[in-house]
This record gives structure tokens, sequence and C-alpha cells, in this order.
């Protein structure tokens, strides 16, 4: 079951809020990205790419948890820079 609760859907806003916020800084270095809104799920995703680069961030509400997964296109190979639970804002914040 999903937890449509206030503090569950602040999770959400906050990693949404804070990638935008972060976002400027990237387009002028060949970033794109792309959010994918699974709010009714209790899921957000954001993909960002460039010519090198992958990335899908994966944030679910219903543990506060917040994934990082890069692809390097040159060799196919990805790495999980981060995953699971973040304790709070400023976790979230080093995350992204």
């Amino acid at each position: 079951m999903t937890d449509h609760s206030p503090q569950v859907a602040a999770f959400l806003e906050s990693v949404e809020s804070r990638w935008l916020a972060l976002l400027p800084g990237l387009l002028p270095h060949g970033f794109a990205s792309k959010v994918l809104d699974g709010r009714a799920n209790g899921k957000l995703a954001v993909e960002v790419s460039s010519a090198t680069y992958f990335a899908l961030i994966e944030a679910w509400s219903n543990a506060a948890c917040l994934d990082v997964t890069v692809l390097d296109r040159a060799t196919g190979k990805s790495t999980v820079l981060s995953a699971g639970s973040c304790a709070d804002k400023g976790e979230l914040d080093n995350r992204l």
C-alpha cells in the first residue's frame, strides 16, 4: 500500500526541488534531464544524460529511499553511486 501522507509527499518534493536547483549548473556542460513523475505510485525518477554518461536517480517515498546509478556510455558499465534510505535532508543533498 502506498503512503500518501504529507511527510512522504514532502520527500519526493524535496528530491525534485533539489534536483531542479542543481540542474542549471549542469546544462552548460552538455547535460540534459527529464523528471519522470510517478508520485501516484510513490516514486519519482530523474533521467540525466550527456554524450558520455546516462544516470538514473530514483526516489521512493515508502522509505525515503534515493538510489543513483550511472552508466558510462563508452564502456557500457554501470555503477551504483548510492542506494538506500536517506537519514535526513543533508544526506539527500549529498547524494544528489
